[in-house]
């Protein structure tokens, strides 16, 4: 009997980090991402984006992970193979899916890494675009109500006039809330989703987190009488009215009174920024803010520049191998590379596409069938088969 020793092949694959790519989808995502314009809604749009690029990173793991299982699985089938070819494929798939796994852990990790300073860019500007959405005025306190004609502290340049202090304070929006009713809210969540893939965004511009302007709306309190006779005397006014009653010139219920305070703007016109700039990139693809260490808050530029990093370091996690088609599995370098290493021992660089999509297909045979059909079906079948000859052992 020939005893059949079960190892796993180890060879290099080519790198997967790649980034997606638009075609005719363009137009649609910059139509939506122009809906993004409100701070309320850049929040949302940072939030959901934010999701869309840790949710890939997580899947980039979950592959990871999966491969790993798939490899087990692969090594345990060939040790129990029928015979020399079946345990020659699953010990090619084991190995295949072994690196696989490698390179999906170390691209994740590196991901993971770049990833670190966009994401605190990103946090940065969640919590100022929450400072601009809680400095919005809300309520106005005055010593006295404003009303027209009496004697009060608020007025100015009244006969009883005397120091007076207005104050404002602003409530919080209630963030988590303030995008519910908004009919905007699916395509700026498709555009958050499309981040890996935006080339220009729409972004609130720097004046909106300076503090910002208030306006002060002053009005008249009480009106002053027409005038259309002299004074009856030196001593009682410059003028009276047609009564003939004296007019006092500092009269209390002549005056102004401050009735609102207010920002002057509260929702800001977005500007159009490019993510990956058609000219002076100066860090990779991208284009870094060189003011950005000296500004208190994220610019445009700086927010740019993140979201295009991001981009960058999106991993893209190998494919399974298990639903994969081996006519499909024929055609991926890694798995090329593998099978001239399993049949002839050595990678040759003047193979054909045609041989080395060949030597896979040898190696795993039915190239319309997927990896799920052609291999692991058939070990299920075998497991349920040893299930039922052994209960059947027991009975008798």
């Amino acid at each position: 009997m020939t005893k059949r020793i079960c190892y796993n092949n180890h060879v290099s694959v080519l790198a997967l980090l790649i980034l997606s790519g638009l075609s005719g989808a363009q137009d649609r995502i910059d139509e939506d991402a122009d809906k993004v314009k409100k701070p309320c809604q850049k929040l949302h749009f940072i939030r959901k984006a934010r999701d869309a690029l840790s949710g890939t990173l997580q899947n980039a793991l979950m592959v990871a992970t999966n491969l790993i299982t798939e490899a087990k699985v692969f090594t345990l089938a060939a040790c129990t193979a029928d015979d020399a070819p079946a345990a020659r494929a699953y010990s090619f798939l084991a190995a295949l899916a072994t690196e696989r796994a490698k390179k999906a852990q170390i691209d994740a990790e590196k991901s993971r890494k770049l990833l670190a300073q966009p994401m605190a860019v990103f946090q940065r500007r969640e919590g100022q675009i929450e400072a601009v959405l809680a400095a919005q005025p809300d309520t106005i306190t005055f010593p006295t109500a404003p009303t027209p004609g009496s004697t009060q502290a608020a007025q100015m340049g009244s006969a009883t006039g005397k120091k007076c202090d207005i104050t404002f304070k602003a409530t919080s929006t209630a963030v988590p809330t303030c995008m519910d009713s908004d009919r905007n809210k699916e395509a700026i969540e498709k555009t958050a989703a499309k981040i890996k893939t935006l080339i220009k965004v729409k972004l609130t511009p720097d004046v909106a987190f300076s503090g910002g302007t208030f306006k002060i709306s002053i009005a008249a309190s009480g009106t002053v009488k027409d005038i259309d006779q002299p004074a009856n005397t030196d001593n009682d006014a410059c003028a009276t009215t047609s009564s003939g009653t004296p007019n006092t010139k500092a009269g209390a219920n002549h005056a102004l009174g401050i009735l609102s305070v207010q920002r002057e703007q509260t929702d800001y016109t977005a500007e159009e920024t490019d993510v990956v700039p058609e000219v002076g990139a100066n860090d990779g693809r991208c284009k870094k803010d060189e003011t950005a260490s000296t500004s208190l808050h994220v610019t445009q530029k700086q927010m740019a520049h993140a979201i295009c990093k991001w981009q960058e370091a999106t991993a893209v996690a190998a494919a399974e191998v298990s639903g994969q088609k081996i006519q499909d599995l024929s055609e991926q370098s890694d798995a090329q590379q593998l099978a001239q290493i399993v049949l002839t021992g050595e990678i040759k660089d003047d193979l054909t596409d045609a041989a080395k999509k060949k030597l896979v297909i040898d190696i795993l045979g039915d190239k319309e069938k997927t990896i799920n059909d052609r291999f692991l079906t058939p070990i299920e079948y075998k497991k349920q088969n040893s299930k039922s000859e052994t209960n059947r052992t027991t009975k008798i």
